[in-house]
C-alpha cells in the first residue's frame, strides 16, 4: 500500500502560505517573511512512523519546494498512491477544500492539522469528498488506519479517527495522547528540500534544522492553537535529553546542518530537563548555535547562564501586550515585570531576542496597542513579529466571542491574523486594527534603520582610516569640498554620541586631506572558493585530466574577510563585484550573506556559476536579494555535448539546468541579466548552434563563447586545429545570417582586442550574442573585455597578466603569490 503525505501548494495574490508546521498559519508577510518556512512537524513524524513500519510512504511538501496546482496534481496523479494525507488549515480551508476534491479523483483522502471545522458533522456531509479524519496528534492514528484498510479490520475501534459508513459520519473519539514521544522515529527529513526550511532565529547561519524536545503546554492562553487542538488542552510531555542530544548530533555532523531551532510550544517548562540537554551538548564538545521557544516568565538567571554557556544563540519570546490587565484577560498567566526583566537579562548575555505581540486581545484599546508598541521598540529585540489577534475555531477565545453572539466571517481566509482583523470593538474597528498592524512594522523598520545608521558611521570612520594607512588613501581636487562635507558629518556624530567617541575626531582629521586621487577599479572579482561539484574538462583546477596525487582543493575565503573587503571596495568607488572562483561560488557556506551584504553597499553583484546547485527556492532567494548578473558557465546546447565536457555527469543536471534557467527568467522581473558562457574546445565546438538554440529556448539575455584556456601539456590536445578553426567560422557565419535585429549594444569604440588564441587564430567575428527588442540574438563582433582602463589600480598593486594567477593556482604554488594583502 502506497500512502502519499502531502503539503498542498497555498498560494493567493502572489503570496505563499505557511501552513504544515505553524502554530498560526497565514500568507507570509512580503517584507519580513518572504524565506520563513517552519517544517511540517505532523507530517514528517507520521511519514517515518510508517517508513519504520515497512509501509511505501512518501512526503511532498508542495510550499517548501514552491510547486504550482497544475504541476502538483500531475505529481500526485504520477505517483499512484493509494491513500492521500494532506493538512489543512483555517485560513487556508477554501482553498484545501478546491484541492481536496481534485484528489479525490486520484485517490481516497484523510484530512489532519489543527483545524476544528473538519470535524464537523454538517461540514463533512457538505464535502462528501473528504473519506476521513484524524482528530490531533494523528502518527498512531495513521499508521492503524493503514494497517486496519491493508486487513479489512474496519474502522471503528481506531481512536482519534472520523469516517464515513452507509452514507453517516462517524466519530470514534479521542486518541490517547503520546506518552513516550521518544517511540517516535525521528521525523522524515531524507528527499525533503531541508535548505527550504528556514526559521532560524537571531540571524543563525543557513541551513537551520528545526526539530522538537517536547510536545504540549502547561498553560491556557485563550488563542493559543495548537494546545486546544492537537493536544485537548493542558498536557505537557517531554523527551529523554541524551536522545534529544542524539538527535542533535545526527543534524549538525551527518546532515551538515550549521545551527538548529528548537520549536517546542514552550521549551523551558521543565528547568531541570533543559539544563541536562544544556549539559548533554557541553559533555560531548559539540559547538553550534542553537535557538528555543520559551516563556519569559520561566526563565531565571541561572538557567539562561547554563544555556549560554551551551551555545544557546537566541530565544523567541511571547510577550503579547505592554499591559498586565490584557494578559490577565487572554489567561496568559504570566508576570510581565519579570517577563520583561529576564528579556532584558537575555540580552545582556548576548542572547538575541525575537518577541511577538498581538493587537486585539480582550480589554484592548488604542492606548495599550501604542503602550505594546512602545515595548516593542524600547526592548529593541534582534526582530520582532506583530500580528492581529485572531479567534481560531476550537479555541477558549473563539468560544468567548461566539458567546457574546459574535458572527464569524464566512470567508475563512479572512483568519489571518498577518493581513486581515476579523474582530473588532466599539474603539477598535478591523480597518483601525489593519492599519495599526502596518504602523508598527513601518515604525519598527524606521527603528531598526536609525540604529543601524548610528552604528555604522563610526565603523565608516574606521574603514576610512584604516585605507588611508594602508594605502595613503586620499580625495582629490576632483572631489572638492568632501572633505570638510564628511569632516563635519562625522564630528557632529560625535559630538551627540558617547564621550568616549569624541577622541576618535582626532585622527580622521587627516584621513581625507590632499591632492592625489584614486578612484578604484569598477569591476572586483572576488575568487570565493576552490571548491566545486563539478569536473569541466578545461577547468585549470578540477579537469579530470589534471593528476594532483591526493592534494585537495577544498579552501574558501572566510566570510569575514570577504566582508572587510566589500567595505573597503564600497569606500573605492567599485561599482560591481563579480563573484566567482577556481570552483563553484554557491559552494561558499555564506554565498547568500555575501551577496546580500554587496548589495546593501550599494554595488551591483554578479554570480559566475555552473548553475547546478540551485533550485526554485534558491532562485527566488537571489531574485529577492537583487542579484543584477548571473552568468552560467554551460559549454554545451545539449546534454550529449555536456557529458563531454563535464565527464560522468547524470543527464539530470542537465535537465534541471534548463527547467530552472526558465523558471529564473520567467520569475525575475528585471532582473538578474542571464549570460550564458561557454568555452570552445575541440569536444564541442560543433554544438555552437546548439547552443544559441538552448540559449534562444531558455530566453537568456547574453550568449557569449570564448576559447579554452589550455593548461601546459595537459589540456592543449584540446585546441582547435586549422580545419576545425575553419568549420568555426563557416558556423559563425550560418548564425550571422539567421539575425534579422542589428544592435548598438556594443560601440565599435568599446570593442577592444583581446590578447588569446582566438585572435591569432583570426578568429575575430567570435564574440558575444545580445538579444535584441524582436527576442533574437545578434552576433557582437570581438569581445569586450573588464578592465580597469584609467591605470589607478596599480596604486595598490599591479596585477599579474590572468595567466600567471592561474598558474599560481595550478601548481599550489601559493608563497609565490604576492599580488595583494587581502590574502
Amino acid at each position: 500500500m502506497k500512502i502519499l503525505l502531502v503539503n498542498m501548494p497555498w498560494k493567493s495574490g502572489g503570496l505563499w502560505g505557511v501552513r504544515a508546521g505553524s502554530r498560526w498559519p497565514h500568507l507570509r508577510h512580503p517584507l519580513g517573511e518572504k524565506d520563513y518556512l517552519p517544517y511540517p512537524f505532523f507530517l514528517g513524524y507520521a511519514t517515518a512512523l510508517l517508513r519504520q513500519n515497512g509501509y511505501d510512504a512518501k512526503l511532498i511538501d508542495a510550499i517548501a519546494e514552491k510547486i504550482e496546482v497544475p504541476e502538483f496534481l500531475k505529481l500526485v496523479e504520477r505517483e499512484k498512491p493509494d491513500l492521500i494525507v494532506a493538512e489543512t488549515s483555517t485560513p487556508s480551508l477554501n482553498y484545501d477544500l478546491m484541492l481536496l476534491q481534485r484528489l479525490r479523483d486520484i485517490a481516497p483522502v484523510v484530512v489532519c492539522g489543527p483545524e476544528y471545522n473538519i470535524r464537523q458533522e454538517v461540514f463533512l456531509k457538505k464535502n462528501s469528498f473528504i473519506d476521513y479524519v484524524m482528530v490531533g496528534e494523528y502518527e498512531y492514528t495513521l499508521l492503524e488506519l493503514v494497517e486496519n484498510l491493508e486487513t479489512e479490520r474496519g474502522l471503528s475501534q481506531i481512536k482519534g479517527l472520523i469516517f464515513r459508513k452507509d452514507g453517516e459520519v462517524y466519530y470514534n473519539g479521542l486518541r490517547e495522547l503520546i506518552k513516550d514521544l521518544d517511540q517516535l522515529p525521528w521525523p522524515w527529513r531524507k528527499d525533503l528540500p531541508m535548505e527550504c526550511y528556514v526559521d532560524a532565529p537571531g540571524g543563525m547561519p543557513l541551513p537551520c534544522a528545526q526539530m522538537w524536545t517536547s510536545r504540549g503546554c502547561p498553560y491556557r492562553c485563550i488563542f493559543c492553537l495548537w494546545p486546544h487542538i492537537m493536544y485537548h488542552g493542558n498536557s505537557y510531555r517531554m523527551r529523554d535529553p541524551e536522545k534529544v542530544v542524539d538527535e542533535m548530533e545526527f543534524l549538525i555532523k551527518e546532515m551538515k546542518f550549521r545551527s538548529i531551532y528548537i520549536d517546542d510550544d514552550t521549551t523551558n517548562v521543565n528547568k531541570k530537563n533543559l539544563i541536562q540537554i544544556a549539559n548533554e551538548i557541553k559533555r560531548r564538545k559539540l559547538k553550534f548555535p542553537w535557538a528555543i521557544m520559551a516563556r519569559p516568565d520561566l526563565m531565571d538567571k541561572e538557567l539562561l547562564r547554563v544555556l549560554r554557556s551551551a551555545g544557546l544563540y537566541a530565544v523567541k519570546y511571547g510577550v503579547e501586550s505592554a499591559e498586565q490587565k490584557i494578559l490577565d484577560l487572554a489567561s496568559k498567566n504570566m508576570n510581565l515585570e519579570y517577563a520583561l526583566e529576564m528579556i532584558r537579562y537575555t540580552q545582556k548575555l548576548g542572547i538575541k531576542t525575537h518577541l511577538t505581540f498581538t493587537f486585539g486581545l480582550p480589554g484592548e484599546t488604542r492606548e495599550s496597542i501604542q503602550k505594546t508598541i512602545n515595548l516593542a521598540l524600547k526592548l529593541n529585540p534582534y526582530s520582532v513579529q506583530f500580528s492581529i489577534n485572531t479567534p481560531f475555531p476550537g479555541t477558549t477565545y473563539y468560544s468567548q466571542l461566539k458567546a457574546k453572539g459574535w458572527k464569524e466571517p464566512e470567508d475563512w481566509s479572512l483568519f489571518d491574523g498577518h493581513k486581515a482583523a476579523v474582530i473588532e470593538s466599539e474603539e477598535l474597528s478591523k480597518e483601525y486594527l489593519e492599519d495599526v498592524l502596518n504602523k508598527a512594522y513601518k515604525l519598527w523598520f524606521e527603528h531598526k534603520h536609525q540604529e543601524l545608521m548610528r552604528k555604522s558611521i563610526w565603523q565608516e570612520a574606521k574603514t576610512f582610516y584604516q585605507l588611508s594607512k594602508l594605502y595613503g588613501l586620499k580625495f582629490a581636487r576632483e572631489k572638492k569640498g568632501a572633505y570638510l562635507q564628511i569632516k563635519r558629518q562625522l564630528q557632529t556624530e560625535a559630538k551627540q554620541g558617547k564621550k568616549s567617541q569624541e577622541k576618535n575626531t582626532d585622527f580622521i582629521k587627516g584621513i581625507l586631506s590632499g591632492r592625489e586621487a584614486y578612484t578604484g577599479p569598477q569591476v572586483v572579482v572576488l575568487d570565493l572558493t576552490d571548491k566545486c561539484n563539478l569536473n569541466c574538462i578545461g577547468c585549470w583546477l578540477h579537469s579530470p585530466l589534471i593528476k594532483r596525487g591526493e592534494k585537495k582543493l577544498d579552501k574558501s575565503l572566510d566570510t569575514k574577510c570577504v566582508k572587510n573587503l566589500i567595505d573597503e571596495f564600497s569606500k573605492l568607488n567599485v561599482q560591481e563585484i563579480q563573484l566567482s572562483g577556481g570552483g563553484e561560488p554557491l559552494l561558499h557556506p555564506d554565498i547568500f550573506e555575501i551577496i546580500a551584504y554587496i548589495k546593501s553597499k550599494g554595488m551591483k553583484c554578479q554570480l559566475i556559476t555552473n548553475f547546478t546547485l540551485l533550485n526554485k527556492h534558491k532562485i527566488d532567494k537571489i531574485i529577492s536579494l537583487g542579484l543584477d548578473n548571473i552568468t552560467i558557465s554551460l559549454w554545451a546546447g545539449d546534454f550529449d555535448t555536456y557529458q563531454k565536457v563535464h565527464p560522468g555527469v547524470d543527464k539530470k543536471v542537465f535537465l534541471n539546468i534548463e527547467s530552472n534557467l526558465k523558471y529564473l527568467i520567467k520569475t525575475r522581473g528585471d532582473k538578474p541579466l542571464v549570460r550564458i558562457y561557454n568555452v570552445i574546445s575541440s569536444l564541442n565546438y560543433k554544438n555552437i548552434p546548439q547552443m544559441l538554440n538552448f540559449a534562444l529556448k531558455t530566453g537568456a539575455d547574453f550568449l557569449e563563447f570564448q576559447l579554452m584556456d589550455p593548461i601546459p601539456d595537459v589540456t592543449e590536445h584540446l585546441l582547435l586545429n586549422p580545419s576545425q578553426a575553419e568549420e568555426v567560422r563557416n558556423i559563425i557565419a550560418e548564425l550571422k545570417g539567421r539575425q534579422d535585429y542589428v544592435s548598438d549594444f556594443i560601440s565599435d569604440e568599446e570593442i577592444l582586442d583581446y590578447e588569446h588564441p582566438w585572435h591569432k587564430r583570426e578568429l575575430k567575428d567570435f564574440g558575444r550574442f545580445v538579444k535584441g527588442h524582436d527576442k533574437n540574438f545578434t552576433l557582437i563582433n570581438g569581445i569586450r573585455q573588464a578592465r580597469c582602463r584609467n591605470g589607478k589600480f596599480s596604486i595598490i598593486r599591479k596585477p599579474e597578466p590572468p595567466h600567471n594567477v592561474r598558474n599560481v593556482k595550478y601548481y599550489f604554488d601559493q608563497e609565490s603569490c604576492k599580488n595583494c594583502k587581502f590574502c
